[in-house]
């Protein structure tokens, strides 16, 4: 995978790319920065509520299978909300290895 990106730089695909600014331009680039900022803050709120209603729902109707069903929709939501936090995170790493700095902007926890 290494050597595919290597190639790829050396006929001159990635040569170009310096920053996210000089692609997208720096208001696109703040806009989607703050976008991913609020996305950060959002999904674990809805991830929360959402999974909580949904054991509230299933304790009150004091079935055993729509508590089944609440933890598997709970497990499912907090896998998801992860790929959210650390997709960005591999992303980065694997673009770094290869030499593109600016891969996904640094929209990771902290950028």
């Amino acid at each position: 995978m290494m050597n595919l990106f290597s190639n790829l730089n050396i006929l001159g695909i990635f040569t170009n790319i310096t920053d996210c600014e000089s692609i997208l331009g720096a208001e696109l680039t703040d806009v989607l920065k703050d976008i991913y900022r609020f996305i950060q803050i959002a999904v674990p709120i809805l991830v929360t509520a959402l999974s909580t209603l949904d054991i509230v729902r299933a304790v009150i109707a004091q079935e055993d299978k729509d508590m089944e069903a609440a933890k598997s929709k709970a497990i499912k939501r907090v896998i998801i909300g992860l790929a959210f936090f650390f997709v960005p995170i591999i992303l980065d790493v694997l673009l770094d290895f290869a030499g593109i700095s600016s891969g996904t902007c640094h929209l990771t926890i902290g950028g």
